[in-house]
């Protein structure tokens, strides 16, 4: 039996929407802190984007390119775009936890295979 969750046997298809759920609620988790720097931590964020700006000027990056990136990451859009990011991440832990939980209720409940151990006598007669 394979397990899963703790000690609770997990069908291998439900496997994928637990996963699911870690990875986007991690990412969710992820993303909201990036949205408190951006809007709560300007001060912090603002030097961070000068401090890359600069980085990509010594790399020889255009800097019509580092310009117009710096000017993205200091804009309202670029807020309203990790608004964005993390209700879509939320959005999708929450799918897989509900996908989970349905399709949890929809599959039989798995139990062991019945193995009779190597030395137990056998109905089947040797040929002879």
């Amino acid at each position: 039996m394979r397990y899963s969750l703790g000690a609770l046997p997990v069908n291998e298809s439900l496997d994928n929407f637990c996963r699911g759920f870690w990875i986007s609620s991690g990412l969710t988790i992820v993303f909201v802190a990036l949205l408190f720097l951006v809007t709560r931590r300007r001060d912090l964020w603002l030097r961070y984007i000068a401090a890359e700006a600069a980085f990509w000027v010594r790399l020889r990056l255009p800097a019509r390119i580092v310009e117009a990136s710096r000017l993205f990451e200091a804009s309202r859009i670029f807020i309203g775009f990790l608004w964005f990011v993390v209700v879509l991440w939320f959005l999708l832990a929450v799918a897989n936890s509900g996908a989970y939980l349905y399709f949890k209720s929809q599959l039989p409940p798995q139990r062991e295979p019945n193995i009779a151990p190597m030395d137990a006598p056998t109905s089947v007669r040797p040929p002879g």
